[in-house]
């Protein structure tokens, strides 16, 4: 039968609230001794990493029980509290600044890349310590978002930033048309139910270049693309073109619709369309190119030429597929 390992058995010991509850829990019956390891193949690192991540009502005391037996990786619990969101993650941060840990950046890179309902009082706390130098390491995460924007948390860290971004000083190092332009950017490209919102509150802090965030979201081709591109064309002036050919270039699984959409605007470069879908980027390109047949593009010796220079993993059925259409009329 397979035994626990270290990872379970230091969960329930944080969680539970004490190091020989384990050992209590061997001595209950055969059945428990076998599937349950000896306390001591616990190691006070792991103890302290895994009681800082939790942040329950003892961790602190985990954390100080862990120190006394030899952990001292302090920037670890620091790490592993920010991106717990325990009940008790700030506590437990501020006990391991005290205890000497100095990496403060991995305060909002976890709050950051994990957050939740302790993000915000972290990053707060990581901006008094930090200054602008903090608020930086949050624009450099916010530009490129690990994930798609999607919880009410992750708006909230973007409503945070705006707020502070100018008071911390960031804005006075880089223009705010640079700070938020870069973070809606951002945004835009990794996509999210919730990312139009967050692109819509960052537009209310400085203005956008709405053809870049286009061209961007287009070649995405994620599903937030269409209603993202729709909105910077009511916002700003935006050539339909742009969606079609930066779609056409990404593949994406959107492509096909964007594309339609912006027909529907007024887009007709389809030469451009065919060019870029050749380049074979992406899962549509193919279908891509096939549209722009379809929707009367015929540069289909060009077309060769494109898919011949480029590297994409679809370039080479767009070689063939332009080679046959060479010879024959179009639809």
């Amino acid at each position: 039968m397979e035994t626990f390992d270290s990872h379970i058995v230091s969960t329930i010991v944080s969680m539970l609230g004490g190091p020989y509850l384990a050992a209590n829990w061997r001595g209950t019956c055969r059945h428990f001794r076998r599937l349950i390891p000896a306390p001591k193949k616990i190691s006070a690192e792991r103890l302290m990493a895994i009681a800082a991540h939790e942040a329950g009502p003892n961790a602190a005391e985990l954390c100080l029980l862990a120190r006394s037996r030899g952990a001292s990786d302090y920037n670890q619990m620091l790490a592993s509290a920010a991106s717990g969101n325990g009940p008790n993650a700030l506590p437990i941060c501020q006990l391991a600044i005290g205890w000497g840990a100095r990496h403060v950046h991995l305060l909002t890179q976890g709050a950051i890349t994990s957050p939740g309902p302790a993000s915000i009082p972290i990053c707060d706390y990581a901006l008094r310590l930090g200054g602008v130098r903090a608020m930086m390491t949050v624009y450099n995460l916010l530009k490129y978002p690990a994930q798609p924007i999607e919880t009410l948390p992750q708006v909230s860290i973007i409503a945070w930033f705006c707020s502070r971004a100018e008071a911390s000083g960031l804005t006075s190092r880089l223009t705010p048309t640079t700070v938020f332009h870069s973070v809606a950017l951002g945004i835009a490209v990794r996509g999210g139910e919730l990312a139009l919102s967050c692109c819509k509150l960052i537009a209310l802090q400085a203005k956008l270049d709405f053809a870049d965030i286009v061209r961007k979201a287009a070649a995405a081709g994620h599903r937030q693309s269409i209603e993202i591109c729709l909105w910077a064309l009511a916002e700003g002036e935006v050539n339909p073109n742009w969606i079609l050919i930066s779609a056409a270039k990404g593949g994406g699984e959107m492509a096909i619709e964007l594309c339609r959409v912006a027909k529907e605007k007024g887009a007709g470069d389809f030469h451009g369309m065919l060019m870029r879908a050749a380049c074979g980027c992406g899962p549509k390109s193919i279908e891509l190119c096939h549209l722009a047949r379809a929707w009367g593009a015929t540069s289909f010796a060009e077309m060769a030429v494109w898919a011949k220079q480029s590297r994409g993993p679809h370039a080479g059925e767009a070689y063939k597929l332009a080679r046959e259409w060479a010879f024959c009329e179009p639809p």
